[in-house]
């Protein structure tokens, strides 16, 4: 078998995407008509990390984690603007809604939106412990990236941002398909809860603002979360345990946190049962994705892996 080459990223095959990324949200954008403010922080983030590599290369080489560290910082970043971006070029294509069909689906299984949160309602301990885990979201999947970065697991960082990124591409593709409001807006527009009030309420209103051209620019002050089917907090929610899974301190408090984020989607997240449901396939078809296309080939070497032989100074 022909010896990996080396690579000059730290996640290769992450460097490789990111940047396709980001050039996929810039046309996407200028496409749908929409002006995607928010992009010009990926150079702003991009020049930081190469400053920080060469001022680390050039006066403290000994520090070899740093590197990496600030690439790895970059990628976060960098995708998450991108992908974030992507999911609002999506909501501008304009296909029909099928919030009926989503219903239709949650009553076929059994489920009815109002009749769960009326009854959720009723017990605000419970759901604050749901919206609590919800808005754990962004945090867990930084965390997650820090805990495989300082237990030096560089492969499975890699993996882990490209299946984020195909679980998201995934939900953005089929929310673009299958564009919904969102129960609150589709099944309980006038009703008024004492206690649920959504974290994730605001969907429909940015979806059909996109949608009727009101809404035109793409900043941090309007960027939020939109995809409704399917769930990506679900899809995550499965991602983060499963790359968790090597260290058994790590893995089970994530379990039962994930578990609550993955039933909070529903009365905090204002997703059908069906989104619920959508969103842990997409993080199955995922994982299989990734893990098959990945161990097809030897991947190149990379940077942290060579600071790992060399013994680096800085060890967690």
């Amino acid at each position: 078998m022909s010896r990996p080459s080396v690579s000059t990223f730290a996640f290769p095959i992450t460097a490789a995407v990111s940047p396709i990324l980001s050039l996929g949200a810039v046309a996407g954008s200028w496409a749908t008509h929409l002006r995607p403010d928010v992009l010009i922080i990926v150079p702003l983030i991009l020049g930081a990390a190469l400053a920080t590599r060469a001022v680390a290369s050039a006066f403290a080489p000994s520090v070899t984690w740093l590197p990496p560290a600030a690439e790895g910082g970059f990628q976060i970043c960098s995708i998450g603007i991108a992908l974030a971006c992507l999911s609002y070029v999506g909501a501008k294509t304009g296909f029909p809604l099928r919030d009926a069909q989503i219903a239709a689906t949650d009553a076929y299984i059994g489920f009815y939106w109002p009749t769960f949160a009326h009854w959720i309602d009723h017990r605000p301990v419970l759901l604050g412990l749901f919206n609590a885990s919800y808005a754990t979201f962004t945090a867990q999947l930084i965390l997650t990236a820090v805990a495989l970065f300082v237990f030096k697991r560089y492969d499975e960082l890699d993996r882990y941002f490209l299946t984020f990124i195909c679980a998201s591409l995934l939900a953005e593709v089929l929310s673009s398909l299958a564009p919904t409001l969102g129960p609150a807006a589709s099944l309980a527009p006038g009703v008024s809860f004492a206690h649920v009030h959504m974290i994730g309420r605001t969907t429909a209103e940015i979806l059909l603002a996109l949608r009727n051209g009101a809404l035109t620019t793409i900043d941090l002050r309007s960027l939020d979360g939109i995809i409704c089917f399917p769930s990506l907090h679900a899809a995550v929610s499965i991602l983060i345990p499963f790359f968790l899974r090597w260290n058994r301190a790590l893995f089970w408090p994530a379990v039962v946190l994930n578990l609550l984020m993955l039933i909070s989607a529903i009365p905090s997240g204002n997703h059908y049962l069906a989104d619920v449901l959508g969103g842990a396939g997409v993080a199955a078809v995922s994982i299989i994705l990734i893990n098959t296309s990945t161990a097809k080939s030897p991947r190149p070497r990379n940077l942290a892996e060579r600071y790992v032989e060399a013994g680096p100074a800085w060890s967690p």
